[in-house]
């Protein structure tokens, strides 16, 4: 067996590198947070539009991006609120004074 072989199998024996999920909390909402300032900084100067306004009207006056944005942000925020309820439907609940002996 040559070193070639050897090194041809060892790096198909490496695990493929994933983010971990710590990392992916941490950064979604910092994408959250800059999608936000960015529409904003767009949308602050559109002025024509009533405050019941049907959906067309207002994503006229927005360019596409924003619009494009508003789904994945909405995506994550659901996303986001289903772990929640997930997670904490699922915590131990004890009734008061159970501990007590």
């Amino acid at each position: 067996m040559n070193m070639s072989n050897l090194s041809t199998s060892q790096k198909a024996d490496k695990p493929k590198k994933k983010w971990p999920l710590k990392t992916l909390i941490e950064i979604i909402p910092i994408i959250v947070a800059l999608t936000a300032v960015f529409s904003y900084s767009t949308i602050k100067n559109v002025s024509n539009v009533n405050l019941v306004t049907p959906l067309e009207e207002v994503l006229g006056g927005v360019p596409i991006w924003v619009a494009g944005l508003m789904g994945p942000v909405a995506l994550v925020g659901m996303l986001g609120m289903g772990w929640l309820i997930y997670i904490f439907s699922r915590a131990p609940i004890t009734p008061d004074g159970s501990n007590e002996e």
